[in-house]
């Protein structure tokens, strides 16, 4: 197989040529359209000696020449190198190094960190779209490379991922299908990019595969834009990470928005007052999912009305999932453990991290690093990262279960939870970015606290500050919060301490 060409031949069996595929301000592109897109680009990387086994850098920002390049690369047999342009100067030169790239095809302002290696710009391919049609499609097996994504690198070196052609048809069959039910005439809006795994399958993937349409943006709208956005696209579906639809809800603009039928959030922790709140104000349900760069796409998720608490879900179509203990003893249903996922398109090893492949990756499984319960209906609780757990006066406790309590708070916007040492003593500190930095509102946060949580859980000290600090994908960077450094840096607005 090819998925490059099956993705053809489903366009034209299904009818979709002449149904638009991808929309953005700059213009509309039908099914048709972009595959007659995806020939040229084809071309243009035949000349350039680009064919089976090659390496491609995409390095840009989401746009449907991205989609056909992306395309084209697997027309030619060619695997896809999917490159995050805002990492700094020395990841970019990582993968030079490590992954030995034949081509890149990246933005202008990062071009010299890839010395060495046969460039093409954007502006390229923009004019490879009026050359004449390339029509052969290289023969690959199920199991052949397609593209390779990079892991955030929240918890140390960013790891290369290899994926297949046969793991199109996995995502949609466990995602696009079973778990959000993507019809022909959705229109999806994934506010995660297409350089990580989870925007790859909601823009890229999902409408390849269902014949419906993406909305595709190269900058990263604020609150008003994306009001506007779904009113102008009619969106009916959309990505994106809690702290983001936590930002955006105080900005929502209802009367723009009724043509939403579901929000999906995954990337970090779904606070049950957040997903609460979304569905009071806005009467649409948001869902939750799990899933890895390791993976793919999700492979556990919530579906329809079940959304308890702290739920993860059920383990979606092809993966099968494993509470385990740090010796990695499956566990019985209500053992808090670490959940462990296989399926077929979890790699065998990474390519650039061999000392990780056997922490991560054994015999067929991934170590996800989630720290879950699974309920007597079969159904996973989520309770943390197994890196995220907090020591305090010798007890461990999640700081996601304090954090979900603050965040019910209407002022507050985000909070991260952690401690540090004060003269030998552990202490709890709320950093807590809110419309409001006042004594008065610490007050409020500690009791609300205090009414809902053991003494234990009950933070010594409110931070107020302007932000806190994420990866590119939304993820808490809690390490960093922890870090001395940061505390000395990050310009606290103020901070109220409580003696108690």
């Amino acid at each position: 197989m090819n998925i490059a060409n099956e993705i053809e031949v489903l366009s034209k069996l299904n009818h979709w040529n002449e149904k638009l595929a991808f929309m953005s301000p700059y213009g509309n592109y039908t099914h048709a359209e972009l595959h007659r897109m995806a020939r040229c680009i084809a071309n243009l990387l035949s000349e350039h000696n680009i064919t089976n086994g090659c390496r491609v850098v995409i390095g840009l920002d989401d746009s449907v020449h991205y989609v056909a390049l992306f395309l084209a690369c697997a027309r030619l047999g060619a695997t896809a190198l999917l490159v995050n342009p805002y990492l700094p100067p020395k990841n970019h030169k990582d993968i030079v190094n490590e992954l030995k790239p034949n081509l890149a095809v990246v933005r202008e302002n990062i071009a010299n960190h890839y010395h060495g290696i046969m460039l093409l710009t954007e502006e390229s391919l923009l004019n490879a779209v009026n050359c004449g049609q390339q029509l052969f499609f290289f023969e690959q097996s199920p199991t052949a490379p397609l593209y390779v994504q990079f892991t955030s690198g929240t918890t140390g070196k960013q790891k290369a991922v290899p994926h297949q052609h046969q793991d199109f048809l996995i995502y949609r069959d466990a995602v696009a299908f079973s778990m959000l039910n993507i019809r022909e005439d959705d229109i999806l809006f994934s506010l995660s990019k297409l350089f990580f795994a989870y925007g790859f399958g909601n823009n890229l993937v999902f409408p390849l595969m269902t014949g419906c349409a993406a909305l595709l943006t190269q900058h990263r709208p604020n609150a008003y834009e994306i009001n506007d956005l779904i009113f102008q696209f009619g969106v009916t579906c959309m990505f994106w990470v809690p702290s983001g639809y936590a930002a955006w809800l105080k900005y929502r603009d209802n009367k723009h928005l009724n043509t939403l039928r579901c929000l999906i959030s995954a990337g970090e922790a779904l606070q049950p007052s957040l997903r609460d709140q979304i569905t009071q104000k806005l009467g649409v349900t948001l869902l939750n999912q799990l899933g890895s760069t390791e993976v793919g796409h999700a492979y556990c998720g919530t579906c329809g009305n079940y959304n308890p608490d702290n739920s993860l879900g059920y383990a979606l179509p092809n993966y099968e999932l494993s509470v385990r203990n740090f010796r990695g003893e499956e566990l019985l249903d209500g053992d808090e453990g670490e959940l462990w996922v296989k399926g077929p398109t979890i790699p065998q090893s990474y390519l650039n991290c061999e000392d990780e492949n056997l922490k991560d990756l054994q015999d067929g499984w991934f170590k996800s690093g989630d720290l879950v319960i699974r309920q007597n209906d079969g159904s996973f609780q989520y309770i943390g990262r197994v890196d995220d757990m907090e020591m305090v006066g010798g007890i461990k406790i999640s700081p996601l279960a304090i954090e979900n309590v603050l965040r019910q708070h209407k002022e507050v916007i985000d909070v991260g939870v952690t401690t540090s040492i004060i003269e030998n003593q552990s202490r709890l500190n709320a950093y807590v970015v809110s419309t409001m930095h006042t004594q008065a509102l610490a007050e409020e946060l500690r009791q609300l606290a205090s009414t809902q949580l053991a003494p234990y859980m009950v933070p010594k000290q409110i931070i107020f500050v302007g932000s806190l600090p994420r990866t590119t994908s939304g993820k808490l960077q809690r390490h960093i919060i922890r870090s001395a450094d940061w505390t000395e840096k990050m310009h606290s607005i103020s901070a109220f301490n409580f003696v108690i």
